[in-house]
């Protein structure tokens, strides 16, 4: 698809299409310089540690990453998983840590021509999930453990070379 911008003139009255033409174009700019020219990971934070105290959660710290897409998911305050439901009836089971971006449409208003309402504007959010599945591309993996069966907390590895199961 080759992109273009508008020429903004004097006298230039732009309709939805010019508009959406331009702002098409700036995202798809962002989008393939943060994917061609940045490195797809961690940009900042995100760290995955044990909650305070121990327990089958996770905790995972603000911050932010890019995808393969270009598409860069931002987590602004802590969040915590739980990650109780994923503990195996036996033997164990490697467990993901996943974050994806995400986009969600805000701030309906009513318009009398369809009589219904419609949204102003998409918003950046993100999936972020605890998962037994390998995460595949755009999904992000932040950390992964051993998860075992009548495991009653996840801990911080104590040697983060070398995690021992549940940690």
């Amino acid at each position: 698809m080759s992109l273009k911008k508008l020429l903004w003139r004097k006298y230039l009255f732009i309709n939805r299409v010019e508009a959406e033409t331009e702002q098409q174009y700036w995202n798809e700019k962002r989008k393939k310089h943060l994917a061609n020219e940045h490195s797809e990971g961690l940009v900042l934070g995100l760290a995955v540690t044990e909650t305070a105290p121990a327990s089958l959660s996770v905790a995972v710290n603000a911050g932010r990453a890019l995808d393969a897409e270009g598409d860069d998911p931002e987590v602004e305050s802590p969040q915590e998983i739980d990650c109780a439901a994923l503990v195996p009836a036996s033997g164990d089971d490697t467990v993901y840590i996943t974050l994806l971006y995400n986009t969600t449409e805000t701030d309906p208003y009513f318009v009398d021509e369809l009589g219904a309402y419609q949204n102003k504007f998409i918003q950046d959010t993100y999936v972020l999930e605890a998962t037994t599945q390998a995460p595949s591309a755009p999904q992000l993996e932040l950390a992964r453990f051993q998860l075992a069966a009548g495991a009653t907390e996840i801990t911080d590895a104590a040697d983060p070379d070398n995690p021992g199961v549940n940690e």
